[in-house]
């Protein structure tokens, strides 16, 4: 069967649905039936209902890496040093793929709002504990 060149909304839901479920593109455009990956990428520019429901199954895919990091963290078959390259990889395809949910959120100082000191920066790969126990001692030197 030949790759299709057309498109048509059935087709473009069953590759975002593909992709959804997939890891990559790649994986969902190889299958039998599917168009060539030039093809769907030139569909997306023309196809704004394409695009929307593009964008919708890479936040599914987002929330299926999620569950599987649950999944690996949870798995005592997988030893410690495969547990962190897994975690690792997908937390950092997560921070590249969707920053504003999954990257490191910087608090900078100098907000009204915001008790941290001018220059001060926290990411989310800080401690809970830590954090909150610098916050403590910010809280404490007021007094």
């Amino acid at each position: 069967m030949a790759r299709p060149t057309d498109y048509t909304e059935e087709l473009g839901h069953e590759i975002c649905s593909r992709v959804a479920l997939t890891r990559t593109v790649v994986e969902a455009l190889d299958a039998e039936g599917m168009p060539d990956h030039s093809t769907f990428y030139r569909w997306l520019t023309k196809h704004p209902t394409l695009r929307d429901n593009y964008a919708l199954a890479l936040g599914y895919r987002a929330e299926a890496d999620n569950e599987e990091l649950r999944r690996v963290a949870y798995d005592m078959d997988i030893p410690s040093d495969h547990k962190r390259i897994i975690a690792d990889t997908l937390k950092w395809q997560q921070a590249r793929a969707n920053p504003k949910r999954y990257g490191d959120k910087q608090l900078l100082g100098s907000d009204p709002e915001n008790p941290l000191p001018q220059n001060t920066t926290i990411t989310m790969t800080d401690a809970p504990e830590e954090v909150l126990r610098w916050y403590a001692a910010q809280v404490e030197g007021k007094k």
